[in-house]
């Protein structure tokens, strides 16, 4: 559960950092491929630790390729495709593989199918804030679909119990 979370939690603050990120970054048209935008953007990847393995991947900063790597990137470990292919791998591991008829398992398995699918480039076109925001919103739902799969059920203590059969005083 501990791993589960860590790498929903860390999907999630990927896409909300870049979300926030690239509408600071957003450059205006004079500031384009500058040095100045090259700072910025190679900021925003250190900022997550990806900058190292971004160059290993690419030679120039582009905001495109940022974005996609961050995103879709399946071997970088903090990107949000990674973190919810290994959630989804942590998960059918927690439902010991029997994952039909799972809300969460099929969540997330229906996410990181999307995310094999697309491109950077229909991502921008739909608009990326509107894309990370949807991102996010499904991430919660994800959550909240294993809090009720697994924790939702969990009976209260039992002076949690006790407490609430006693009758309270007026």
């Amino acid at each position: 559960f501990s791993r589960l979370g860590n790498l929903l939690e860390r999907a999630d603050q990927t896409s909300r950092i870049l979300d926030v990120k690239y509408f600071m970054l957003l450059p205006s048209p004079e500031h384009v491929g500058t040095p100045y935008d090259d700072i910025q953007w190679a900021a925003l990847l250190k900022s997550v630790s990806a900058l190292e393995m971004y160059r290993r991947v690419r030679h120039s900063i582009q905001h495109s390729f940022v974005a996609e790597f961050l995103i879709l990137n399946r071997e970088f470990p903090r990107s949000i495709h990674s973190c919810l292919i290994r959630a989804e791998e942590s998960l059918r591991w927690l439902l010991q593989g029997k994952t039909e008829g799972s809300d969460p398992y099929a969540r997330i398995s229906g996410l990181c199918r999307e995310l094999s699918r697309t491109t950077i480039y229909e991502i921008i076109k739909k608009g990326l804030h509107e894309f990370l925001d949807g991102m996010q919103a499904r991430i919660i739902e994800i959550n909240r679909s294993i809090h009720d799969a697994f924790f939702a059920n969990i009976s209260a203590s039992p002076k949690e119990e006790a407490a609430a059969a006693s009758p309270t005083d007026a």
